[in-house]
């Protein structure tokens, strides 16, 4: 390992990043490289039909192989989102008021004041169409920072915009997809979706940056792939919500699958069986968790996360039914899973972590 020495203050590293760089003729780390450039992170971007762009590994990754952390270059509460559309419907009535001035006024000569009134009202309804603490963010970013946000792409209806940006790529923060707290990572925004992903992301608090694992090996030249839905749902299912938000009709390969019926029969199981896992009876509760995992290998679904909730269920009934050698074995498993899917240092692979330590102490007495 090299020693460390007196480190730059970041804000001298930044400035140095937006001067040099540019001059140079570099792509600095954290930004978008061109189609086709080759990084050290061991993925490139390409081109992909109907796709428009994908990310494509360079080298063999591993399940649970830290694939790439990216801290968020804009972090932003969809809650605003309420107060600046009626901000706008304020400024959009203001214009149309001064419109109607306009029409009133001219008649006496008075022309340049509600056509002065009109357009900066029409101005601020532009300005607008950012909340106000999104713009402050996006002001702060580098041209080239900038330049790569505005590249990515907006699935909502009419004219692109941050929001929409930021609706269609954002990531939430936090393990609930429900959080209202959207993270924008360009790096990461690039994956393209798959209903049996290889990848899957997740905010990590302590560092503030999102990490990408493999959840299953990868071999040089497969694209990387996460899921922007939920993969228990049935196809049509899928195909409806990711049409409605993103739109594109899914043709993965889950969702070409030759025996739709049976996919989806195994895939809503899954979500029935999770569903209820916690209130089965414990012995029933051990066979459904093995059930879970089952079916997950016969879907081909390597979702890490699914396999340790449902490990750790079984260690709650094993608990129950007085078998701390089932247990240990159960929490195990879930560490496994979880410190792949989340990292090894993560809360959650921690907590499995420490229950295994305590079955196996169980076990040994």
């Amino acid at each position: 390992s090299v020693s460390e020495g007196p480190k730059c203050p970041p804000c001298v590293l930044k400035a140095m990043r937006r001067r040099i760089l540019p001059i140079l003729g570099l792509i600095s780390i954290g930004f978008w490289p061109d189609p086709g450039w080759t990084g050290s992170s061991g993925f490139r971007v390409v081109p992909m039909d109907g796709k428009g762009f994908g990310v494509v590994a360079e080298k063999t990754f591993d399940a649970g192989d830290l694939v790439y952390q990216e801290a968020p270059l804009i972090m932003w509460n969809v809650e605003d989102a309420t107060k600046t559309q009626l901000l706008n419907l304020v400024a959009a009535i203001a214009v149309l008021l001064s419109v109607f001035l306009l029409v009133a006024f001219n008649a006496v000569g008075f022309t340049p004041l509600p056509l002065a009134a009109a357009a900066a009202f029409a101005l601020r309804r532009r300005e607008l169409g950012m909340p106000e603490e999104l713009q402050e963010q996006y002001e702060q970013l580098s041209s080239e920072e900038q330049d790569q946000l505005k590249g990515l792409s907006d699935c909502s209806s009419g004219e692109k915009t941050m929001m929409g940006i930021l609706r269609t790529n954002g990531f939430s923060r936090g393990a609930s997809s429900s959080s209202s707290t959207l993270l924008l990572c360009p790096v990461l925004a690039r994956l393209n979706h798959s209903c049996s992903p290889n990848c899957q992301q997740s905010w990590d608090e302590e560092s503030g940056q999102e990490k990408l694992y493999a959840m299953t090996k990868i071999q040089p030249g497969e694209e990387l792939c996460i899921t922007y839905c939920d993969l228990r749902e049935p196809r049509d299912k899928r195909r409806e919500v990711l049409r409605a938000k993103y739109g594109f009709l899914c043709s993965c390969p889950a969702c070409c699958h030759t025996d739709i019926e049976t996919s989806d029969a195994r895939r809503t199981e899954i979500a029935r069986l999770q569903e209820n896992l916690a209130a089965a009876q414990p012995a029933d509760g051990v066979e459904m968790a093995k059930r879970v995992l089952q079916l997950l290998d016969d879907e081909g679904v390597p979702d890490l996360m699914l396999r340790g909730l449902a490990c750790t269920e079984a260690v709650r009934h094993c608990e129950t039914l007085s078998d701390p050698q089932q247990a240990r074995s159960w929490a195990e498993k879930a560490y496994d899973f979880f410190s792949k899917a989340r990292g090894p240092t993560s809360e959650i692979a921690q907590d499995a972590k420490a229950l295994a330590k305590v079955e196996r102490t169980k076990s040994e007495a």
